[in-house]
């Protein structure tokens, strides 16, 4: 029987023994009986045998074994007796011996201190290493199978290759034949005689003279086909509109066939297979556009290289769409939009046209099938977007989307777009000469587009207003902003820098404790006519933490040289909840002070005489919070116009309340806006000679101006619809012309324009 390995040989031999009886008697060497017949008996594995003798006739203790390699000299082997009832050892090689050597091996028996004579000798000779296992492919180049392998051996001089039919999982479907070797020494082989379309087995032997190794062990199955795709991926493609095809050719093919076959949904074919096309072998992705509607495929690939085949492999079932409309074009005619369209759908029950602003699409018409032109009648002035669905009850398919503006109407403003080069800004004011003066927050910083002064970054800014710079009548520009107050962490000090082209200058013009809840401002400024700012300014105090009311606003101004600060407490009615505030000065740079408080606006001047003059404006509902835009004009104490927003569906409308000889008119809507995407900021202007109003606004049709014609609000379509979150500015330069700053990013074009007025 087999048994443990019990030593781990100086050459490399594990041995395991099985058990037999023998005997002896005591003695000298001559006494004791010693073991005979010792032989050798190899085992199947070709790196295992086993030693086989007869027992000693007589009582032994057990045995000594030896061992001799090649020329050296003989060596116990054992560590331990040997024990007197084994009469077989299996030894097996570990690691695996030197090739093409002797063996020899010996033994005795022991008995107390003494030990008998020897065995007789007993040879094994380790032959020569066998091959590792071949690898290998179809070569399409040299039409014959490609076979590699490791020789193993350094003492073979020769090596035998086999080969044997198989099935794709390795059963033999034959015997080993030989082939014939041309190389004796070679590691590699071509076998050209393999039959196209076989899977095959290799073994490779190597040998000594006419002595071989054990055969190397068999190589996995080799096919010498095409072994096909190994996928192919089918989808419907709505950028392409057409199923697009993608695959894997694991084989160098001179070409790939695809074809398709409708199927149900299950994936059952109902037709036969139609060939789509034959493409290059390196061809990898196809796009089908020659198909039916609303139909389930499958498509299958095969390789062909020569006269040999794949077996195709099939996608999985894949349902076509309808065929989309293409080549949409929208012309402004007379009469409003004019639509074209190329109709591609063949089973599609009716078309719908949509139209909308930069955030959503709604039908505006549902034209018969087939339907090719459409005009849109007189569409309110704006950009919009057109699309054409072709439709077949829950299935749709849309065009592309087109973009086209209507007419400015008669006496709209002529406006010029360009492209402005100038830093990432966060707020701009024109100049006299029609140069922009750009705020920067981060870095805090004060530059020109194309003014001669140098720009200026002055340090410890903190916090920003709306319309924090201006630019005076000569051109330069001044900022209000605040820096932290080094004497109280809670204090702020109102700066006002500017510069006369030489040098910047800096001056503190007031202090205030920010509230705690800061709006989208707490101090709004204007320059007066000799370029001196006035500053509406916010502040909290312990009763009122937040700030927002007529307690905690400060008019900061120049008296005879010097800032002072007055406060409106004392107004009456007080207002409190102010969400928004904008100081507007008229043409005598006297103030006038927008106070919204969420649901209504008021209007604060001065009386001349150190108090205050305030009244509610009639401009009926209104948002007035911390958010929304509001802003005004004054000619004159007698003539102003006040700009904000109403509540309307779906979103806010652009209001204007005009002041005529001292009476406020009723208000009068001038355009809206959608609540999603439109930018709600907004900017009025008067001229230089006050005889010209503007005001910009983002509605959800466009980028718009409003102009006071002297009897009549001209509305002016200027830009597309933003579509990100931007700010857009407007003037009016020395010339009374009007100019604007708005962001479009309508494709081509993303970035910043002017429009400028002729």
């Amino acid at each position: 029987m087999r048994l443990p390995i019990l030593f781990t040989l100086a050459l490399g031999l594990l041995f395991v023994a099985c058990g037999g009886s023998g005997g002896g008697n005591d003695g000298g060497q001559n006494s004791i009986p010693a073991p005979t017949g010792l032989h050798i008996v190899q085992e199947p594995d070709p790196e295992t045998f086993s030693l086989v003798w007869n027992p000693p006739q007589g009582t032994v203790d057990g045995y000594n074994l030896e061992m001799k390699s090649g020329t050296n000299s003989f060596t116990k082997i054992n560590s331990v007796l040997i024990p007197s009832t084994y009469t077989r050892l299996t030894l097996t090689f570990s690691p695996i011996a030197p090739e093409d050597t002797d063996f020899n091996f010996r033994m005795n028996s022991a008995k107390g201190t003494g030990t008998s004579a020897y065995s007789n000798t007993a040879v094994v000779h380790h032959g020569i290493y066998a091959p590792g296992q071949p690898t290998g492919t179809y070569d399409w180049d040299r039409l014959g199978v490609a076979l590699n392998w490791s020789r193993n051996s350094t003492a073979s001089d020769g090596l035998i290759v086999e080969r044997m039919a198989s099935d794709s999982l390795g059963n033999s479907q034959g015997g080993w034949i030989s082939l014939p070797v041309s190389d004796p020494l070679a590691s590699t082989y071509l076998d050209s005689t393999a039959t196209l379309g076989t899977y095959y087995l290799y073994r490779i032997t190597n040998k000594k003279g006419d002595t071989p190794s054990a055969a190397g062990p068999a190589s996995y199955p080799i096919y010498t086909g095409l072994v096909g795709p190994s996928y192919l991926a089918a989808y419907w493609d709505y950028a392409q509109t057409g199923v697009t095809l993608n695959w894997y050719a694991s084989n160098p093919a001179d070409s790939i066939l695809l074809e398709r076959a409708q199927c149900d949904a299950s994936g059952n074919p109902v037709e036969g297979w139609a060939t789509v096309g034959t493409f290059a072998g390196n061809v990898t992705t196809y796009t089908d556009h020659a198909y039916q509607e609303l139909a389930t495929y499958l498509y299958r690939a095969t390789e062909i290289r020569l006269k040999a085949a794949s077996s195709p492999v099939t996608s999985y079932p894949v349902t076509t769409y309808l065929n989309a409309p293409t080549d949409l074009v929208a012309t402004p005619v007379q009469g409003g939009i004019q639509l074209t369209w190329t109709n591609r759908s063949q089973v599609a029950t009716q078309v719908t046209l949509n139209r909308g602003g930069a955030n959503s699409l709604s039908p505006i018409a549902v034209l018969t099938a087939g339907s090719t032109s459409y005009l849109d009648p007189n569409p309110p002035l704006g950009y919009y977007y057109y699309q054409v669905v072709a439709q077949n009850g829950y299935n749709t398919a849309a065009s592309g989307t087109v973009m086209a503006a209507t007419p400015n109407p008669p006496g709209a403003l002529a406006l010029t777009g360009t492209t402005l080069t100038y830093p990432q800004a966060n707020d701009a004011w024109l100049g006299p000469a029609g140069t922009w003066a750009f705020l920067l927050q981060q870095p805090f910083g004060v530059l020109s587009n194309n003014d001669a002064w140098q720009p200026f970054f002055p340090n410890n800014s903190v916090g920003s207003a709306t319309s924090a710079i201006q630019v005076d009548a000569k051109g330069w520009p001044h900022v209000v902003y605040f820096v932290a107050d080094p004497q109280n962490n809670q204090n702020r000090l109102l700066t006002h820098i500017w510069t006369d082209g030489n040098s910047w200058q800096s001056e503190v013009i007031g202090q205030t404790n920010l509230p705690n809840w800061l709006p989208n401002s707490v101090y709004s400024f204007r320059l007066d006519s000799s370029g001196t700012p006035q500053v509406l300014l916010d502040h909290s105090d312990s009763l009122n933490p937040y700030g927002g009311s007529t307690a905690t606003l400060t008019f900061v101004h120049k008296v005879n040289g010097a800032w002072v600060s007055d406060s409106l407490a004392s107004v009456n009615p007080a207002i409190s909840n102010i969400g928004v505030f904008r100081l507007v000065l008229d043409g005598a740079d006297r103030p006038h002070f927008l106070l919204g408080n969420w649901s209504s606006i008021s209007e604060c001047s001065p009386d001349g005489t150190g108090g205050w003059i305030s009244a509610f404006l009639p401009a009926g509902t209104v948002n007035a919070g911390a958010y929304d835009p509001l802003d005004g004009v004054w000619t004159d104490a007698d003539t102003a116009s006040v700009f904000y927003e109403s509540p309307g569906n779906p979103g806010p409308s652009l209001m204007v309340l005009q002041k005529v000889a001292g009476v406020w008119q009723n208000p009068l809507q001038l355009g809206s806006r959608d609540y999603y995407g439109s930018d709600s900021k907004m900017q009025a202007a008067a001229s230089p000679d006050h005889s010209r109003v503007a005001i910009s606004y983002s509605t959800s049709v466009g980028v718009k101006t409003y102009h006071w014609n002297g009897t009549s609000w001209i509305e002016t379509l200027v830009a597309p619809p933003l579509t990100s979150t931007s700010w857009i500015r407007l003037g009016f330069d020395a010339k009374n012309k009007v100019h604007l700053i708005t962001y479009v990013d309508t494709y081509p074009f993303a970035g910043y324009m002017e429009y400028k007025e002729q």
